[in-house]
């Protein structure tokens, strides 16, 4: 399983153990529509999986104070 944190402005996606993680800046995921951006984008890499998706979300949305369990998805 990857782990998913976020380090000085960045968000850091650690897959692999002797890979370095993959980086995105965290301003570029701090809306709804830029969070969808990035699924797409990492959903297309070989080494992501669902948990990575998941913790992503839960990562990006608790940095930036987005509620996605709660924000009118129904």
């Amino acid at each position: 399983m990857g782990k998913v944190y976020i380090k000085d402005g960045v968000v850091y996606i650690k897959f692999n153990d002797s890979l370095a993680p993959y980086e995105i800046d965290v301003d570029r995921c701090d809306s709804y529509p830029k969070i969808v951006h990035w699924i797409a984008h990492l959903s297309e890499k070989s080494w992501c999986t669902s948990d990575i998706i998941s913790s992503f979300i839960d990562t990006v949305c608790g940095h930036h104070g987005l509620n996605h369990h709660n924000d009118g998805a129904s």
